[in-house]
């Protein structure tokens, strides 16, 4: 019988993409700036299956997994935004959702659901991640849809108008991530699938929130960013991002006790604040315990919390290499991880086993 690692291994359709359309990207200047992220290095496979190896390589009788149909006559044709959703309704939402809804017997999860079911404030995104009974409308995963036309990460490679065209979605999407609270989000289109997670900066500077207009205020003309060095990317094929964007460091200091970031939520980030990354053992609630609650974002937030360098990774469309994350899979376990915890925080756990533990995804290794 095929497990759900096998399931959820499905390659991505073949598209046509000879219709595609080109043209700016949806931007708004009351967004963020982001002019540089890195690479997420612990978002990988072997990171994937020591968290849900127990989850992923459980067997299931085929006729309880949905696959779906071949794409037929136009369906797979990609014109614009609305055909890329259009695709993934059809393809990864089936094969992920189904992946989701089987897992959530034997832990937490959320559903991959339309923007819609999640509604944030002032603004909309594409996909959600909501309690799969929706008993709340809570989006814990924003996410944003993208035609390749438009935006891929081969833009970084190019002039500084496409660099800033490929980071207007990332501004996007941690928008909606911000409306949320969330610390993970995610942009999608018919060629890649790049997740993000965002952090609270433990340096002095300019917070990003300083930046964002007053809402109802005349919106200011979109600035004009610096020219950021762009490294090579890698010759080796890799599961991570193929590119680091880096910018010049300005002088940094250490937050002040009275800029020190306040906790947003008492949830498992908060209890854990005490705890390096390299600490020997990570303290928890039990797994029914772990689910942090959001809370809608304001302009009455915390106007001192400096939000760190994004991390990001990259998944190319039809990745089907052994040991390499696919489309699927990643989608899967991102919002595994916004099931437990959303919270932002300067550091976080590596992902891994000892997480998986304290998430109650997996047994405890035996000691001694």
């Amino acid at each position: 019988m095929p497990t759900l690692l096998n399931y959820l291994s499905t390659p991505d359709p073949d598209l046509d993409r000879s219709r595609v359309r080109k043209g700016p990207n949806t931007f708004n200047p009351a967004w963020d700036v982001i002019e540089e992220t890195r690479e997420w290095t612990d978002f990988t496979y072997p990171h994937m299956m020591e968290m849900l190896s127990e989850i992923l390589n459980r067997n299931y009788d085929p006729n309880r997994l949905d696959m779906p149909p071949p794409l037929r006559g136009h369906v797979p044709c990609i014109v614009n935004e609305s055909t890329v959703t259009a695709v993934l309704l059809k393809w990864q939402h089936v094969i992920v959702g189904r992946a989701l809804d089987l897992a959530s017997r034997r832990t937490n999860t959320v559903s991959w659901s339309l923007g819609c079911y999640g509604p944030l404030t002032d603004a909309s995104s594409d996909w959600a991640g909501v309690e799969p009974d929706l008993s709340s409308d809570i989006n814990r995963i924003p996410g944003d849809t993208k035609v390749s036309g438009k935006w891929h990460t081969r833009l970084l490679r190019k002039s500084d108008g496409h660099r800033k065209e490929f980071f207007k979605p990332l501004r996007q999407v941690n928008f909606y991530a911000q409306l949320a609270n969330s610390r993970y989000a995610y942009v999608i289109s018919d060629k890649e699938l790049l997740c993000m997670r965002r952090n609270i900066s433990e340096y002095e500077g300019v917070p990003l929130s300083s930046q964002r207009p007053v809402r109802g205020a005349r919106q200011p003309t979109t600035p004009d960013m610096g020219v950021s060095r762009i490294t090579r990317a890698p010759s080796i094929p890799s599961a991570s991002p193929p590119f680091r964007v880096v910018i010049p460091t300005r002088p940094q200091h250490f937050l002040s006790p009275e800029r020190q970031p306040r906790p947003r939520r008492d949830s498992v980030t908060s209890r854990m604040s005490a705890m390096s990354l390299d600490s020997p053992a990570i303290t928890l609630s039990p797994p029914g315990e772990t689910r942090s609650s959001s809370s809608r974002f304001t302009d009455n937030g915390n106007p001192d919390v400096n939000e760190g360098v994004v991390e990001v990774v990259v998944i190319p469309w039809g990745e089907n290499r052994p040991g390499h994350l696919t489309i699927n899979l990643a989608l899967f376990w991102i919002h595994i991880l916004a099931a437990f915890d959303v919270d932002l925080r300067p550091s976080y756990p590596p992902l891994g086993r000892e997480l998986a533990e304290a998430y109650g995804l997996r047994a405890p290794a035996r000691r001694g």
